[in-house]
């Protein structure tokens, strides 16, 4: 009966309709779900800085020796240069684009620092 008193609509492409609204409804309870900083954590926890180095701990081992808790400010600087891109602010393969990237990120954090104080 619906059929008659409306015209039946014939979409295209549902399947990438589908795909997007999916990935809203995960995004939606995500949002609802986590905060920010828990975001944040599992991001760094899970994403892979190549070389068989995946996660923050093992990329603060590999590069300086030591654990994330215990790294200075430059040297997380580095590491979210790596985390932007990681083949582009590689120290072996770019070392001056790694070089500048890594002091961009440091001279943010000194702003920041400094507008909290």
């Amino acid at each position: 009966m619906s059929y008659k008193i409306l015209p039946t609509l014939e979409i295209k492409h549902t399947k990438r309709i589908n795909y997007f609204m999916n990935q809203f409804i995960v995004a939606r309870f995500i949002e609802n779900k986590f905060s920010q900083k828990e975001c944040l954590q599992f991001n760094f926890g899970s994403f892979d800085f190549l070389e068989n180095r995946k996660g923050l701990s093992e990329v603060s081992h590999s590069l300086f020796k030591k654990d994330a808790k215990d790294l200075k400010p430059m040297e997380m600087a580095e590491i979210l240069a790596l985390y932007e891109a990681p083949l582009k602010y590689n120290r072996s393969r770019n070392p001056q684009k790694a070089k500048e990237r890594t002091e961009h990120f440091y001279h943010v954090y000194l702003n920041n620092s400094k507008i909290k104080n």
